[in-house]
């Protein structure tokens, strides 16, 4: 499957539909979702950094016209040249001028855009309890949680005045 097809197919996935009628013309495709916006085209071979440029401020322009929100906007280009300079590809992505640029040359090169991201995330069950592997045998700590829970600490702040104390009293 060629890079154009995969990264079609990567935005239907992710809930992305086409707006057929606009940028047609110019031989782009253009997809929405709530909150972001993907101008989607294939990279002929000979196409310089200079023609992107100019190509990016164009769309960006024509999507202002339109009233799209182009602080949103992304301008995803697909190759298929093996051959093209990973040099190029970064110049072309820094630039920026028009609008956010990805170039697309593996199907990999996908994850590297937020919204179209397809590796695992692995999620915290709840962040915010702290999982320790001290052992409760340690003298200090086993001194430290009978203090926490002698003070309700597990239910309040413990006053300072009590922790100096703690501290005093062990070292």
């Amino acid at each position: 499957m060629n890079t154009y097809n995969f990264t079609f197919f990567r935005l239907k996935e992710k809930g992305f539909t086409q707006d057929k009628e606009a940028l047609s013309d110019i031989g782009v495709a253009l997809f929405k979702n709530d909150t972001v916006n993907v101008v989607l085209q294939n990279l002929d071979v000979g196409i310089d950094m200079e023609y992107v440029r100019k190509e990016s401020i164009d769309i960006r322009r024509r999507l202002h016209e339109i009233g799209l929100n182009v602080w949103n906007t992304y301008y995803i280009l697909c190759i298929e040249d093996e051959n093209f300079r990973s040099d190029d590809m970064l110049f072309i992505e820094r630039d920026s001028s028009g609008l956010r640029k990805y170039v697309i040359r593996h199907e990999e090169d996908l994850n590297r855009i937020l919204f179209l991201d397809n590796l695992p995330v692995n999620k915290i069950e709840n962040p915010i309890k702290i999982q320790d592997n001290v052992s409760e045998k340690d003298r200090t700590i086993k001194i430290i949680f009978e203090f926490i829970e002698k003070n309700e600490g597990t239910e309040k702040i413990i006053p300072i005045e009590n922790i100096r104390s703690l501290l005093d009293e062990y070292l």
